[in-house]
């Protein structure tokens, strides 16, 4: 018999991966369990369904790595937020996403990762690792343990365990690129329907008896700020914004021209989130691969020109009020920025006269701190991913959280392969800029699929081959 023929045996990993499907399944049960979920029998599908959602999810881990982060995006785009809540650790709450990204990361790299440890290794790695080491310590030492090591546990998944593994996939199977790019366009069609037909996700769940009531559904000048699955508009647009520079790296490598209806249903589901940050984060995203891909810059040009016409014909009054409001604020619109002008003044104090090591994650909205907006005093909360880090972690958290943000950047413009090494750069600008207006380290269900695609996108492959 041939050695081709012959039946495998069994690895470590593969007997680990397993245990620990049963170990996730069994834990997921306990905590639907736990949280009431099946106290009565019209709930029952929900535990069927997680069992199943999980069971699938660490089976492509095992077998199909390459659809793990085109499915990981899926659920987290569709999973409403207040159903995310599933249960209770010691140390706090765990969302779908979370319960999801740590069982399927989890397989993922013991499966997978011990053959490609070159692949998982970098600078940029052991800086996200150190940086977490920096928010271990905040935690020990801050404020409130149970919701500081709760948030280095969200954050820990979401960011550096599922950029190594984005880069694990991405070395795994070079076709991930494209599902994901596809799965970006099936997320930008719903939410186009969600504008056009004012169907929600969060209709389809009871509105009661979850950990969380559903957040109100947000509307301006009669456009509804699509949200699909998450808490707002601009998370949302978070995830479509750090997916944009990806797609068009699809569409542009070979096989590519099925995935071109994707770029317009992004463009059109971006506008809709009517968010002008987000618009912001696109803008900048495409401007940065414009600078590094000329065959691009003819189509950037275009779409410029494009909505400078839309713009001055007043196509979408939404659009123009938005924009009016934020390049001439009157009114309450004014009070916004001079309210996020506060933050800044107000971290740098706090950190000044607080630890060292900041309050612990998670603390800046329980500090009660102030700013002033005509005169008058106001609580400041986290709308600056940079502040309230500065806050929560001091200047060696918020120094340690630049460098590393530094380092990932210098690996992706070390990609060998220029237009994959702009596509990052506009991805990771992208996912700063929403963070100078978004805490985006606050929850997993945005921050997890976004550190995937980073991780794909930093990836160095000589084959180019789709």
């Amino acid at each position: 018999m041939s050695d081709r023929l012959q039946p495998a045996a069994p690895s470590v990993t593969a007997a680990l991966a397993r245990g620990l499907l049963v170990l996730s399944g069994s834990a997921l049960v306990y905590a639907v369990s736990a949280g009431g979920l099946v106290s009565s029998g019209r709930r029952l599908e929900l535990l069927v369904a997680a069992v199943v959602v999980v069971g699938g999810c660490v089976w492509a881990a095992v077998v199909r790595p390459g659809w793990v982060p085109a499915i990981l995006l899926l659920l987290a785009s569709l999973t409403p937020y207040h159903l995310s809540f599933v249960g209770k650790t010691p140390f706090g709450v765990v969302t779908v996403t979370g319960a999801l990204g740590t069982a399927t990361i989890g397989v993922l790299l013991l499966r997978h990762g011990p053959g490609r440890l070159h692949v998982l290794r970098g600078p940029e790695v052991a800086a996200l690792a150190a940086w977490v080491a920096v928010l271990t310590a905040s935690a020990l030492l801050g404020g409130d343990l149970r919701d500081g090591v709760n948030q280095v546990r969200l954050i820990a998944v979401a960011m550096p365990l599922a950029y190594v593994a984005g880069r694990l996939v991405a070395d795994l199977d070079p076709r991930a690129t494209r599902r994901v790019a596809a799965v970006a366009g099936v997320v930008a069609v719903l939410a186009i329907l969600e504008q056009l037909t004012r169907f929600s996700l969060y209709d389809v769940v009871p509105s009661a008896g979850f950990p969380l009531e559903p957040p109100n559904r947000a509307v301006r000048s009669g456009l509804v700020r699509v949200r699909l699955g998450y808490y707002h508009g601009s998370t949302l647009g978070t995830v479509l914004a750090v997916a944009a520079p990806l797609v068009v790296l699809a569409v542009r490598r070979r096989g590519g021209a099925a995935l071109r209806w994707v770029v317009p249903a992004l463009l059109v589901a971006l506008l809709f989130t009517v968010t002008f940050q987000v618009w912001v984060a696109s803008a900048v995203a495409l401007a940065i691969l414009g600078v590094g891909l000329k065959r691009l810059r003819v189509s950037l040009v275009a779409l410029v020109l494009a909505t400078g016409v839309v713009v001055a014909a007043g196509a979408v009054p939404a659009v123009n009020e938005l924009i009016d409001n934020r390049l001439n604020p009157t009114g309450s619109h004014a009070d916004e920025y001079a309210y996020r002008a506060q933050l800044w003044p107000a971290a740098f104090r706090r950190a000044a006269d607080g630890p060292l090591l900041g309050e612990g994650p998670g603390q800046f909205n329980q500090l009660g701190i102030t700013g002033t907006v005509r005169n008058v005093p106001v609580r400041l909360v986290d709308d600056n991913t940079f502040t309230t880090s500065l806050v929560e972690t001091g200047y060696p958290g918020v120094l340690a959280l630049l460098l590393a943000l530094g380092l990932v950047a210098r690996r992706m413009l070390a990609n060998p392969s220029r237009e994959h090494a702009w596509a990052g750069l506009g991805a990771l600008a992208a996912w700063m800029v929403m963070a100078l207006s978004v805490e985006v380290l606050a929850g997993d269900q945005a921050l997890l699929p976004c550190w995937l695609l980073l991780g794909m996108l930093s990836h160095h492959r000589t084959d180019e081959t789709v």
